[in-house]
């Protein structure tokens, strides 16, 4: 068999392969990499005294030519981190940054905060998110605002009054919170911009219930309707308990449920203007009321807990939430309800700690006297240790 004929394919000779061609980048690229790895071994032996000086001659002199070469690839390596840096350099939008006080005097500004040197290579700016700051003087509020300037690439935007939704009034007296725009925007979402005004959110007695076989109706239209809902309570306590008790129907929502939702977009048709009021000059005396709906859940015959806080006439905190367990009495459904109330109060006071502010006395109103006994008088006997079975065996 005739042996087949060496060519290379670079240099056009027949006595080798590309493969070993003298002018193949890769053999270069690897004789390159061989004397540098020499160059390194050399210089090792010459830092311990164990090469010779002819070989320290040449070792320098080999180390001095790889020295040059990593220069040069340093020098490139800079370059493209410049360009890389350069590609880097995405144009973000700006971050609001807010101001508001008790007073009508509020700023409102927008921050680049400056990377710091450790972290430059990878971006070149850290943007925060909308930030509020307030005060009860202006002029701490403008000595904040000259601070954020000196450390942050920012530009004031005035007083508040729009932020994530929220429409904030300052006025002299106090600051009036509220979701006007909001409710006038879900009616038009939802075609009930023209619908007639009703005075409660729901009925006093509600036979709100799986329905089975009731008709069934759009799912993704409910859901939608339940979260812009959910999203208004921020600002609107009175639809609470009504939104979370429709909230209960999302896996499969019949005709009887969405009439229900329906109903408070009608209240909120006459009654768009609600919000939270937080007055001026009052007390900071913090107390809270609780309730429960007894056995309120045609579902499963479970109870609502229900409950707000005030710091003075300012409504600061509020909660609606269907209880764990069955209750086999109004006294256990009240006592829950209360130790649920009771422990978003210690959370209060832990917070309010931290502005030098105590509130180790704070009363808890409860209207059932048989909750307020048990309360004042934790001693188990037989018409409450039920509530502490039931209790631990939850934990």
């Amino acid at each position: 068999m005739q042996k087949p004929q060496q060519t290379c394919i670079i240099c056009g000779e027949s006595n080798h392969f590309a493969a070993k061609c003298k002018f193949n980048p890769f053999n270069q690229i690897a004789s390159y990499s061989s004397e540098f790895a020499q160059s390194a071994v050399n210089k090792t032996a010459v830092d311990h005294g164990k090469a010779g000086k002819t070989k320290v001659e040449t070792s320098a002199a080999k180390v001095s030519a790889a020295d040059k070469a990593k220069s040069k690839a340093t020098a490139s390596a800079a370059k493209v981190s410049a360009a890389d840096k350069a590609k880097s350099k995405i144009k973000l939008p700006a971050v609001k940054t807010a101001a508001a006080s008790a007073k009508p005097s509020a700023a409102k500004s927008t921050a680049n905060k400056p990377e710091s040197s450790a972290t430059k290579s990878s971006a070149d700016n850290i943007y925060v998110d909308d930030i509020i700051f307030g005060s009860t003087r202006k002029k701490l509020c403008k000595d904040f605002e000259v601070l954020m300037h000196s450390k942050f690439e920012m530009s004031s935007m005035g007083e508040l009054n729009f932020f994530l939704g929220l429409q904030v009034k300052q006025v002299p007296n106090g600051i009036f919170i509220s979701q006007s725009k909001y409710v006038k925007s879900i009616l038009e979402r939802f075609k009930m911009a023209d619908c007639s005004a009703a005075r409660t959110p729901m009925q006093v007695h509600h036979q709100l219930s799986s329905d089975k076989d009731g008709q069934d109706t759009d799912q993704h239209q409910y859901r939608a309707m339940i979260g812009s809902l959910m999203y208004l309570t921020a600002s609107r306590p009175d639809i609470m308990f009504a939104v979370c008790l429709c909230a209960r129907f999302q896996a499969a929502p019949k005709m009887s449920h969405l009439q229900a939702v329906k109903r408070i977009f009608r209240y909120l048709k006459g009654a768009p203007k609600l919000g939270l009021w937080y007055p001026k000059n009052e007390n900071f005396n913090l107390y809270a009321y609780t309730d429960s709906d007894y056995g309120g859940c045609n579902l499963d015959k479970k109870s609502t807990s229900g409950g707000c806080q005030f710091l003075g006439g300012r409504l600061i905190s509020w909660q609606c939430k269907k209880q764990t367990r069955v209750s086999t009495s109004t006294a256990e459904a009240e006592y829950i309800a209360a130790s649920s109330c009771c422990a978003q109060v210690i959370w209060i006071q832990n917070q309010m700690l931290d502005y030098g502010m105590t509130f180790m006395q704070t009363p808890i109103h409860i209207d059932n006297m048989s909750a307020i006994s048990i309360t004042n008088n934790p001693v188990q006997h037989s018409k409450t240790k039920h509530i502490d079975i039931s209790c631990n065996s939850e934990k």
